[in-house]
């Protein structure tokens, strides 16, 4: 593909290749890509050294490494060019088409292949040239384009593109992984480095002091700097503690308030400050709003009293809270890199936390508790932490009210509803006969109803008997006083008298041989059934029956609680038949002996209810809230749990 005829010789521009090691001690031999990549320290050096190897393994006429644009008006940027067989002249005439193919290839990233005019060198001329534009991806990005000048046919050049691209690319690829391979040993040679300084400041030096002096002084021997300073810091003020190899510090003299002040000023700012900013910081570069030395005045001013040309100040931090600021100081003209202060940052990462637990661990418990009720305390009367205030407020709001407020004292237990009073249904005449019987225990009954029936066929028969002799004796009555026999007449009268006294006990008795309710209640005892037939003595009770216009209600309460209670004071049950309704009642009754129910002395509280709705039932369960008045809420919500510990804890 070269043309006849064309120099040997390579007419470089001036632009050199810097070639890989390995080419280098071979002269006119070519690095292989492992080599070019691995030898290659900087992006632009490997971009060289691929445009070198492409030429020497082609039969390329000319070739040259475009980069992107530095500028916002340019296009793109050339890096390097070799005119390998043309003159300066060519390499100058193709400058322009070659540079707006490598634009093009950076906005599709893709290969392109186009002509491109004869060189103005007859010798030269006679050839087709062809521009090839290769893409050099690094990651997903395109990083430069490298063009190159070929001769030969349409087909040719085609596949030479081909072939080239991939070779670009695979070599591309080879130094992204070379370029990630060398960051992640920087880091690991950065994590060490810091992680030897956190390590001697750390054995041997348990208290917070020898910790400090050890950072200071390991910090200046690790980190390669000319003095590190350390200040404490205490509820927003910081106090120098430490200097790197000075054991005694005068905090009156200028350089002690100069680090004190620069400490103060990285604390205000809660970031750490490198002063001057180092160009290849975008944050802190960023964070300026005008110039350094306005900016941060404090720094400016140690600067210039110490002849430091560099500083780094790191905030130290616990969690939130900032426990110490150092200062890193150099006199070097060369500024920190950044290496150099991610090796800082990491260790202050790792010492802060351990700074601040020496020192809690240092300090008495009272001492403890008095930081941490001050920090509570500054923090709510500080800036922010509104949540913070917020529940200190309602805190204040309840203990106000717990101390001022007054509650009414509610008395609970568990009541009985029980028949106010009981009415009995007795056998009206001796030897009363059970004939039938109507009711059972818990029946309902109305005034008027028949309860049970007595025989009365024998008082039916003494009736008419009693009947017939007395109309018998009243006829004998009247003869004898017809015929003037007075005394026959008396005992006739007397036995009258008699009989007609039989006569209205017989009716008496029959009357009541049908037993009727008196009243409305309820049955509560007296099961009749299996009794039909037997005689039963005069007074003998048969029934229970309990009214339901009016019961008792039976509250048991605790032994702690019956001194709060006095007669006359409202309350409110509920039974459990029907749980949803409320019934008021008034304390009429306190018995004054307790009672065992169920393991316990409780003592009982009578109340009168009346039913007026008519669903109340002897024997109903219920809960009961007695109103004992007002008292402390202090005391209404703990006096059980206060009762509980005198007894069980004081005694």
């Amino acid at each position: 593909m070269n043309p006849a005829g064309t120099a040997s010789g390579k007419t470089g521009s001036g632009q050199g290749v810097e070639a890989a090691d390995g080419a280098a001690a071979r002269p006119g031999a070519v690095a292989t890509p492992q080599e070019g990549a691995q030898a290659a320290q900087t992006a632009e050096v490997f971009f060289k050294g691929l445009l070198h190897a492409q030429i020497e393994r082609s039969e390329a006429v000319h070739g040259a490494v475009w980069l992107p644009a530095k500028t916002a008006g340019d296009s793109v940027h050339l890096l390097c060019e070799e005119p390998a067989r043309v003159g300066e002249r060519a390499a100058e005439a193709w400058r322009l088409p070659l540079g707006r193919q490598a634009s093009l290839i950076f906005l599709d990233a893709t290969r392109r292949v186009e002509r491109v005019s004869e060189p103005a060198d007859r010798m030269l001329q006679g050839w087709t040239y062809w521009s090839v534009g290769l893409p050099v991806p690094i990651g997903r990005v395109v990083a430069a384009v490298v063009t190159l000048v070929v001769v030969g046919s349409e087909k040719q050049v085609l596949d030479y593109a081909r072939i080239a691209a991939e070779s670009v690319a695979s070599q591309g690829a080879l130094y992204s992984a070379v370029e990630a391979s060398r960051a992640t040993q920087q880091r690991y040679d950065e994590l060490c480095r810091a992680w030897n300084l956190v390590a001697a400041t750390h054995v041997g030096y348990p208290d917070p002091e020898h910790m400090a002096l050890a950072l200071v002084n390991k910090g200046k021997e690790f980190l390669a700097v000319q003095r590190v300073s350390l200040g404490w810091v205490f509820r927003g003020r910081v106090r120098l503690a430490a200097i790197s190899e000075q054991d005694y510090i005068d905090r009156r003299t200028n350089l002690s308030r100069a680090l004190v002040a620069a400490m103060k000023e990285a604390l205000e700012s809660e970031h750490p400050i490198v002063f001057p900013p180092p160009s290849d910081d975008a944050d802190a570069g960023a964070r300026l709003e005008g110039s350094p030395s306005e900016v941060y005045p404090a720094h400016a001013a140690l600067a210039d009293l110490t002849e430091a040309h560099q500083l780094a100040t790191y905030p130290l931090r616990a969690g939130s809270t900032t426990v110490a600021v150092v200062v890193f100081e150099r006199r070097e003209t060369q500024p920190f890199s950044g290496s150099e202060r991610r090796v800082q940052s990491i260790a202050c990462e790792q010492l802060g936390p351990a700074l601040g637990l020496a020192r809690q661990n240092a300090r008495g418990l009272l001492a403890r508790g008095r930081d941490a009720v001050v920090a509570g305390v500054e923090a709510l009367m500080g800036k922010g932490h509104v949540a913070a205030k917020l529940v200190a407020i309602v805190a204040l709001l309840l203990v106000g009210v717990g101390v001022f407020g007054r509650w009414t004292l509610r008395v609970s237990g568990t009541a009985t509803l029980m028949p106010a009073e009981r009415r009995v249904y007795a056998a009206p005449f001796d030897r009363a006969i059970l004939r039938e019987t109507r009711v059972l225990p818990g029946q309902i009954i109305a005034k008027g109803d028949v309860l049970f029936r007595f025989e009365d066929e024998e008082l039916q028969l003494s009736l008419r008997e009693a009947r017939s002799r007395l109309a018998a004796a009243t006829a004998k009555m009247q003869v004898h006083f017809a015929e003037q026999k007075m005394a026959e007449h008396r005992m006739a009268q007397a036995e009258s008298e008699e009989l007609a006294a039989q006569i209205e006990l017989l009716e008496r008795r029959i009357s009541q041989a049908v037993v009727r309710a008196t009243f409305d209640g309820v049955v509560l005892a007296g099961d009749l059934r299996q009794q039909i037939g037997s005689p039963f003595p005069i007074g003998q009770t048969l029934i229970e029956v309990a009214p339901l216009d009016e019961l008792l209600l039976l509250v048991e309460v605790e032994q702690g609680d019956i001194a709060l209670l006095q007669v006359g004071q409202p309350g409110t049950f509920a039974t459990k038949a029907r749980p949803d309704q409320t019934l008021p009642f008034a304390v009429e009754k306190i018995r004054p002996m307790a009672e065992a129910r169920e393991g316990a002395n409780v003592y009982i509280v009578e109340a009168r209810i009346r039913n007026t709705e008519g669903w109340l039932r002897p024997g109903m369960e219920a809960a009961a809230n007695i109103q004992a008045g007002k008292h402390n809420i202090t005391y209404v919500w703990t006096r059980k749990l206060a009762n509980w510990v005198r007894m069980n804890l004081l005694f």
